[in-house]
């Protein structure tokens, strides 16, 4: 997982939603705060448009 830019994470599939969550926090990106409680994996996530307290994945996800 690494920052691309002040506005982007690149992260693998396999990647936990609480990990990229996490990460976004530590490097002051905002907007996938809701995906902290969400288990499993980004790959999974963005299968069944996981989401929680008003946030999707569809709504933060750049393919």
């Amino acid at each position: 997982m690494k920052k691309v830019s002040d506005k982007e994470i690149f992260a693998g599939t396999g990647a936990s939603m609480k990990k990229i969550s996490e990460f976004a926090m530590k490097n002051s990106l905002t907007g996938l705060e809701f995906a902290h409680g969400i288990p499993g994996s980004l790959g999974g996530a963005i299968v069944m448009n996981a989401g929680a307290y008003d946030g999707e994945i569809k709504n933060v996800l750049r393919a």
